[in-house]
């Protein structure tokens, strides 16, 4: 059962607005902010930045030369944390206290937020296929690719993760219309 009060909504006051002012009016999808008990942490096209959620200062805020692609950010609290932000080349690991780039996983582009599995991190990359690294070495520690009839799917708009039964959900589209692909993948992982 879910209780509203709405008797004080008149009296509600904004308590602190931010602006990126760094807006691809190209774009159609815009990131969502995410929240990590210490900090908001959101993105403009080129830049990710960290909020104080108390009253909204700028904390930190990291420049990139290229895209961030704009479908989500993935937080990890332990062991120490972190943010992994899907770019067009790669996965960044950023230093979640202080913006700081600890590394690239090469993925290659990806616009879907990574999943954490275990010491692994997954990657639905755009048309790479899935990729898993591991999170402290960054080698690959395997790859499917998602090719039919000479053409890779491409993955841009749903990605998630069943940690009971180890399947990542996929979905997928292609080129040139249907090409025998179904819509939506499953895939079988291991921690």
């Amino acid at each position: 059962m879910c209780i509203r009060d709405s008797s004080n909504i008149s009296d509600l006051e904004v308590a602190w607005k931010f602006s990126s002012g760094k807006i691809d009016e190209t774009l159609t999808v815009q990131s969502s902010p995410i929240y990590t008990e210490t900090k908001i942490i959101s993105s403009s096209p080129t830049s990710l930045f960290a909020l104080d959620p108390n009253n909204g200062n700028l904390i930190w805020e990291i420049e990139l030369e290229y895209k961030i692609n704009p479908r989500g950010i993935t937080y990890v609290k332990d062991p120490m944390p972190r943010i992994y932000l899907p770019t067009q080349n790669g996965v960044l690991e950023i230093d979640e206290q202080n913006g700081k780039i600890l590394g690239n996983f090469k993925s290659g582009r990806t616009y879907m937020p990574p999943v954490i599995n275990g010491k692994n991190l997954i990657i639905a990359t755009l048309h790479g296929g899935i990729k898993s690294y591991n999170l402290n070495s960054k080698e690959l520690v395997w790859h499917t690719s998602l090719e039919m009839n000479g053409y890779k799917a491409s993955i841009w708009s749903g990605f998630s993760f069943d940690y009971d039964t180890q399947l990542a959900y996929v979905v997928t589209g292609s080129y040139g219309g249907l090409m025998g692909w179904y819509r939506t993948c499953l895939l079988y992982t291991s921690p």
